[in-house]
């Protein structure tokens, strides 16, 4: 099964990360700005964790959730090394996936 991760741990990407994995989904991962959310997140899904950085996020994951604000959108994906075939999909409905090209 695809191991799924979220980078941003507010509203949006909390509520997807509990729904998939009620869903029989495997959410393996998440991190925020506040590490607080992040932990808080990760003890609502069984055998998900916190990780300190978004890179370690992408690193155990082979799909990865950008569920931040738009305006650092662009920002994370530039800064990550990402995978050969992991898939990055970012929530925001004002933007197109142009911003993850970075």
């Amino acid at each position: 099964m695809l191991k799924i991760g979220i980078i941003g741990a507010g509203i949006v990407g909390s509520a997807m990360a509990i729904r998939f994995a009620e869903n029989g989904y495997k959410v393996v991962a998440v991190s925020s700005r506040t590490p607080v959310g992040a932990e808080k997140l990760a003890k609502a899904i069984q055998g998900c964790q916190s990780v300190e950085t978004n890179q370690l996020v992408a690193d155990m994951c082979d799909i990865v959730f950008i569920t931040t604000p738009d305006a650092v959108i662009p920002q994370i994906a530039s800064e990550l090394q990402w995978h050969q075939g992991q898939s990055v999909i970012h929530c925001s409905g004002a933007d197109s996936s142009k911003v993850l090209q970075p």
